[in-house]
Formats: structure tokens, sequence, C-alpha cells
């Protein structure tokens, strides 16, 4: 909620200098500040506010960068402008028991609204009347059923609305009466004076209301949207806590469905109508309805509002899903529904209760790209709770992980506004990858934005390429899981995940292929192990396999999901898998059926090598991005479907012809492009093994005019002795000379760093050579070599942690550096005053060596 205008300025111009694009701007809380050092910023949306987005806006159109808004401080989507007819609604019961036979009043008291949202954090936000109920409630149903069972007949559930006394049967009865009223779920995470309640994500009128507010009050700020430089409005991954209800749930159900919700609500309390078998069904058919609603209602509502206005609309809506959030959706559907498509990806995951796998949500927002025709794949890169404690090393092996998933565009978590009064490192939010000019190594970070960039745009380039498209079923909440070799696939091969409503509306076959309007095609359709699926479904899988498509599926279907018109749609399914299953492969693995049709490995490399890797055809160009996902450096041969003619490397830029088969040498977490269809360059005339010089000081070291030292040897600033370089956070100039005869002159010639903590950039003889951020930390100075005499400059930076650390053992008064952090590695770990310790000791940094000059 704080903000400068100036400072916003010089933070874009900032960024744009080092490569960055653009920015999604944010209003949050900080989460950690025990000190109280964070004053409370004006209201979200508020004049203040407003002036201050205006203003970030228009100085990113001036330096040509792309802005996102936030739709709510903190999240998911909301503001104390919401009416409370638009706000989170859930389904809340009150019950009495009655004996019977007579007669008895109905006249039962308002439900309890606290134990849908029971273990929440912070208070609910509802706005009541002066009866004291809330202002917006509606009555949905007055049900009796029998007391204390468990498994009751859709008979046994008598429909009491509208009555005012009932006259019950002998027994005991328990009557419910069911109210739809807000659920006071808060915002989460927003800044002080932002407080406020989330939309109703299910009612349309509740998307276009709260999404017209902003546009009219930017609009007032800035005339029309669609001339600047604000891309898309922005919501979060959807994390509504309690139960799930719209006031138009119960109409849609029936409309939809063919038959009424209400005999069923006992079954959302967890009793059994009718059998476990009955209640299964409408439990699907309820799910599939949220599904629908929130599709419908908020993500292409969303867009439709958006592009009225000449924006976009974008989204986390590909989850994580149960148990970590409640999202009702299923998610390619929901995914496919935005205009920009947004994932997420954590570093460091270490929540003991997930496995960090379910916060790789990367690869179902790239299938969604894909069936959807939708350029970009974002991801809400680098989340974290650890503060401060990495370099682009560290983050490279996180972002080519996802790459190989599908993603070509970063979004880092987290840029913070830091305005310079709040001193450095600044007041910051609690979680997040701390990527921002307030970090000492960002001075040396363009050539880390740019191998972001470049990835980036090749695998934008064309349409993804893979053998197998695995149908995810017909269930509601549904989600795709992190890349994997699926069982009964093997390595060499990737796959893609299509949805009901592709499938139905998008996908044909053609030539033996199954392939989609804009252009991905693939070899073979998967369809889940599971008995049940819709007709329309099974009808449209008979089509595709008349026409040709080869169709794997183990599992007979025999009923249809739902409880609409059970039988005749059961029927249909048995009649369908009848007609078609001899067609459908059911006693092969994937693997074996494309081997059958000799469809090789689309890359082939040999067994156990920890190679990962994504392919995109652009045209008659072929693009494969391979990484090494271990430690330890990698020779391999691999074998491409579509030959390679060339491999680049987007860390140094160099471009190298390739044989058949493919031999490439990755360094520890490398990675490179094979590419085909292109002029590969000359061959490499130059040496392969060469000699080797020892650059061994002493060193002359700046640290920032704090100190100057002279390092005989080199070792972690962490080791030394004197304070000021020990607890030395910044940028270091190294500086050496040393005599280099030429041995060959057909030789290149690099200066290799050994180890680097964090990232360092090289000059020779006054003239810059590169940068090593990454191993092997080499840089070639061929060029810039003279015979004789040469002046080696390494400037090395790390990052805060040691600065921190050392600063709190002055008084609070004499400190230097400014945060509301107070603890490490995470805000919620060891305080400052503790450390170093055992568990956390002073990080590592410098240049350590040992530094040679190599040729090869």
């Amino acid at each position: 909620g704080n903000f400068d205008h100036a400072e916003i300025t010089r933070e874009l111009e900032e960024a744009h200098a080092k490569g960055m694009g653009g920015f999604d701007i944010w209003d949050v809380t900080y989460v950690q500040d025990e000190h109280k050092v964070v004053p409370a910023g004006p209201p979200f949306m508020g004049p203040e506010s407003t002036r201050a987005i205006a203003h970030a806006i228009r100085e990113a159109g001036r330096i040509g960068m792309d802005i996102g808004l936030i739709i709510s401080s903190g999240w998911n989507a909301g503001g104390d402008w919401v009416r409370p007819e638009h706000r989170t609604m859930g389904l809340f019961r009150s019950t009495r028991t009655v004996e019977g036979p007579g007669a008895h009043s109905l006249d039962l008291p308002f439900p309890d609204l606290d134990p849908p949202t029971s273990g929440r954090r912070r208070p609910l936000i509802l706005a009541r009347g002066a009866d004291g109920l809330p202002v917006f409630h509606r009555d949905v149903a007055l049900l009796a059923t029998p007391a204390g069972a468990q498994a009751i007949g859709p008979r046994d559930v008598v429909d009491l609305t509208g009555q005012t006394s009932w006259n019950a049967p002998a027994g005991r009865w328990t009557i419910t009466r069911y109210v739809c009223t807000n659920t006071g779920q808060p915002l989460i995470s927003n800044s002080d004076n932002s407080a406020g309640p989330m939309i109703d994500h299910f009612n349309p009128e509740a998307t276009e209301a709260h999404l017209e507010h902003f546009i009219r009050l930017l609009t007032a700020e800035l005339g029309p949207l669609s001339k600047t430089a604000l891309r898309y409005l922005y919501t979060d991954s959807y994390e509504v806590q309690g139960n799930l209800w719209t006031p138009r749930l119960a109409q849609e159900f029936s409309t939809r469905f063919g038959y009424s919700i209400l005999p069923f609500l006992p079954a959302l309390d967890g009793r059994i109508v009718g059998s476990p078998q009955t209640t299964s069904r409408f439990q699907a058919d309820y799910a599939r309805l949220l599904s629908d609603l929130i599709i419908e209602a908020h993500y292409q509502k969303g867009a439709e509002v958006c592009h009225r206005h000449g924006i976009r609309f974008a989204a986390e809506a590909a989850g994580p899903g149960a148990p970590i959030h409640n999202c009702p959706f299923e998610s390619l559907r929901s995914s496919g529904a935005l205009d920009v498509l947004r994932g997420e990806f954590w570093h460091k995951y270490s929540n003991p209760n997930h496995p960090p796998d379910t916060v790789q949500v990367v690869k179902g927002v790239a299938s969604a790209a894909h069936i959807y025709n939708k350029k970009f794949v974002e991801a809400e890169a680098f989340t974290s709770v650890y503060l401060w404690q990495e370099g682009p090393a560290e983050l490279k092996p996180d972002a080519d992980r996802a790459f190989c998933e599908g993603l070509n565009r970063i979004v880092y978590h987290t840029f913070p506004h830091a305005p310079r009064a709040a001193g450095r490192p600044g007041n910051t939010y609690g979680f997040g990858t701390q990527i921002s000019e307030e970090l000492p190594w960002w001075p040396l970070s363009a050539p880390w934005h740019d191998y972001l960039a470049r990835v980036s745009y090749l695998l934008q380039q064309g349409v993804f390429v893979a053998d197998v498209l695995y149908y995810y079923g017909d269930l509601a909440p549904n989600f795709v899981p992190a890349k994997s070799i699926p069982p009964g696939l093997g390595p060499g091969y990737d796959y893609d995940v299509v949805n009901a409503d592709i499938l139905l509306h998008k996908l044909e076959a053609r030539n033996g292929r199954i392939v989609l309007p804009h252009g991905p095609s693939y070899e073979l359709l998967v369809l889940p192990d599971e008995e049940t699926m819709r007709p329309e479904i099974l009808a449209r899988i008979g089509r595709l396999l008349d026409a040709g498509a080869l169709i794997l599926g183990k599992v007979k279907p025999l009923r249809a999901p739902g409880l609409s018109r059970p039988e005749i749609r059961d029927s249909e399914v048995r009649r369908l898998a009848d007609r078609f299953w001899p067609r459908v492969v059911s006693n092969r693995t994937p693997l074996e059926v494309l081997q059958s049709r000799r469809i090789a490995p689309d890359l082939e490399f040999p067994a156990g090598a920890p190679i990962d890797w994504i392919h995109r055809r652009d045209g008659s160009r072929d693009i494969y991005f391979v990484r090494n996902t271990s430690a330890q450096p990698l020779r391999a041969s691999l074998r491409l479907r579509s030959p390679a003619r060339a491999s680049w490397n987007p860390v140094t830029l160099e471009v190298l012809p390739v044989d058949r088969p493919a031999e490439v040498s990755l360094p520890p977490y490398g990675s490179l492009f094979l590419v085909s269809g292109a002029t590969p360059p000359s061959r490499d005339t130059r040496g392969a093994a060469g000699s080797s010089l020892p650059v061994n000081g002493p060193w002359r070291v700046d640290f920032a005019g704090a100190r100057t030292a002279t390092f005989q040897s080199l070792s972690s600033w962490s080791a030394a002795g004197d304070e000021e370089i020990r607890f030395f956070s910044g940028v270091a100039k190294y500086e050496t000379e040393f005599t280099y005869q030429p041995s060959s002159k057909s030789a290149r010639t690099y200066i290799d760093l050994g180890q680097v903590e964090l990232l360092a950039r090289v000059s020779l003889n006054g003239q810059e050579a590169g940068s090593a951020w990454t191993p092997p930390f080499e840089v070639e100075v061929t060029d810039l070599l003279r015979p004789g005499a040469n002046k080696l400059t390494v400037e090395v930076a790390n990052s805060w942690p040691n600065a921190l650390v050392g600063d709190a053992r002055r008084p609070r008064p004499d400190r230097r550096y400014r945060t509301n952090i107070t603890k490490l590695p995470t805000g919620w770990s060891m305080p400052f005053e503790s450390l170093p310790n055992d568990k956390y000791p002073l990080r590592t940094s410098g240049l350590l060596g040992p530094v040679r000059l190599i040729q090869r």
C-alpha cells in the first residue's frame, strides 16, 4: 500500500535497462513486520492508490513496458466496494429434531455462520442489518429427514419449503433450514487499509460489476485503456474457504441436469441419499455444475468484460487443487477461457504436508495453451519463503524444468516496490524470491534476465510436438499433475492432456493422426482408466475411430456419470461401447502401441541419463530445448527424430554444428537448443583440448569503498577476520595481472573462474569480456588477450544475508540497513541477532577459484 511516484519511475527504468518487459501491480501486506516499521498506505483503488497505478501505467508506456493489475488488495478478487449480493456465498444450515406423529412449527433459527469458516485466520466481513442478520440472505429449502440415519431414501426427504408448520409422521425427524448468504470470506493478505470481502465467483454479475469498478476508476485517470500500457487485469489462484454456493445454483442445477437438487442437499452434509452410487452420481453433477459456473461466470465473463475495453484477462486458473486449495474447476477449460494463462512453480518448496510437485503448476497450463491455441504459457515463478538466499545459478534449474514442461514466459515473484526512504534492502513481502534493483547482485543481473528471455522467445515459436494425447476424463474438479514419464510410455516421448470440451468440439482425425485445427497433432489418444464416460464423448470417440484415429483404452466404459436420466444414458454408453470398443486398443501400453507403428522416441538418450527436454516445430524448423537435470557435468549422445543441424547455447550464444547422433556436453544443470532446418555454422576448426594457465594473484579487492584488501589466495569473504569484509554484501572488484604467451593461433581462450558465489562480470585489459552466473563460470577472452602482461578485473556480487547478520550486531540506531524482515533464512526462522549459527552459517561469498586461463 506504500508507494512513491518518483521511485516507481526509477524502478521501472532500472528493470527495463536490465531486460525486463513489464510488471504486474500488486497491493499486498508485508506479512512480517515484528517492529512495525511499515506504515499503512492508502486504501487500494482509493484516489491516491489509483493515481499511483495510473502513474506506473503512463511511465511503463513511455519506456516501452507492459503492465497488468491485480483485481484486489491481496487475493483472490474483491474489495470493500463489493455489494452484499455480489460477495462470496455459502449454504448454511440450522436444524431441529422433532418427534412424530404430531404438528410442529417450522420456525427454525437463522443458521450459525461460524462453522463453514472455522480455522480462519482473519475475521469475517459481513454486512448485517438492524436485526443482526446478514443484509443478503435467501432461504433455499426446508427439508425433513429421518433423524440419526446416515443413509436415507429419496422419498424419506420431505420438502417443507414454504410451509410454516408440519404434521410429522411417526418417528424422530431432523428438520433442516438451508440458507444462502455471505460467508464473510475476507481477502487474503490485503494491505492494512484495504480489507474487504471476496466476490461470488459463480455469479457473472459479481464479476462484471467488480471489473467495471476497476475499469471506471482507471479510465477516469487514463482515458481509454486500450491506448495505454495496461495489457490485462489479473486474478491470483482461487483460495476461497468454506462451502460453495450461489443464489442461482439450485435453478441452474435443475435447468442443466433435469432434476431438483433439493432432495439431495443432505448429501452435501455427508449423508447417503438413495444409495452410495446414487449419491456419487449426484455429487458428480454438483461438482460439474460448480466447475461450469465458475468458468462461465468468472473466467469467461472476466475476459468478455475486459475485451469490451480493449484489454485482456489473466488468471492462475489451474490450481493447485486439493489438498492445498479448494479449487472447484476443471482446470484445462478454466485456463483455456483466459487470454493470459498462468501457473506457478516454487523454489525450495518445503511444506512437509505436501510434496513439492503439488505446487508445480505448469504442465496443465501448457496443455491448455496448446489445445486452446494460446501462444503464451506464463507462471508465477520462483515462489518461495526463503529471502535473499539465491543467485541465478540456483534458480536456473527451476526455470529450465518449467521450460521443459511448456513454460515460455517468466513472471518473477517478487519485485517489491521499495522506496529509498525506507532504506535498504527496504520493506518487502514475506514470500517470493526477491528479484529487484535492491539486490546486491542486481547490477550484474542482466545476463540472467537475457537468458530467460532468449529461452522464452524460442519456446514461443511454432507448436508443441508430442506423440501422445491423454484424455483426463469427464469429472470435476480435475487437474494436470507436474510433467512426468506416464506409466507405460517410457522416456523420449512427450504428451499433452485434453479435456471433454476440446475432444467434443475441436479434435479431429486426419491421415491417421489426431489433429487440432491450429496445428498440433498426435499419434495416439489415451483414454482414462475409468468405467464412466458421457455418451456424447463416447460417440465422438467413435467418429474419431471412423476417421482413422489410433485410440488406446484399457477400461471399457459401463455407465455415464451423473444422475440425469441414468438408465437411458447408461444404456447408451453400453451400446456405444459395444459398437466401438473392438477398434480401441486395450491390451497394450502406449509405448507398445507406438513401437508397433515404428514410432521411435522423439529424443533418444542413454538409459538413466539425467536429461529433460521439450520439442517445438516452427514450419520446417524443429527446436529442441535440452537440459541436464543433475549437478554433475554430462556428456551424452542424443538421437533426434528431426535431426538437428546446429546447437545453440542460450547462456554463451555459442553456435556449433551438430553431427548425427548429436554429441552434447552440458555443465551441471546446463541447457542448450538443438535446431534443425537452418544453415549450420562452419565446423569449428580450433583446438579441442589445450593448455591451462593458473591465475594465482595476488588479488587486490575493493569492497565498494568500504574496504580494500589484498588476497594472496582466494577465499570466502565470510572467512575474513575483518568484519567489514566478513559481513559484506554487494559488488566487490578483484584485480590482478598475469603474463600470457600465445601457444596456438587456432585456440579459443577462456577465463575459468572456478567457484563463484554468486555471480561475476569479467573485464580484460579494460574491456568487458562477459558475465559468469552459472556453471562452468567461464568467459571467452580470445580477442581481448595480449601477448605479455594482461590486467584481469572480476566483479563479484553476493546477496543480503551476511550484511543483515553483521548489521544486527550494532545498536539499533547505528544500523546501516533497514527492512521489516528480522529473521532468516525465512521471515519465520531465526532472528538476525542469533546468527550465524550451526544451522545457518554466513553465506559463502566471493570469488573462490581456482582461476585459470584455458585453451581449447
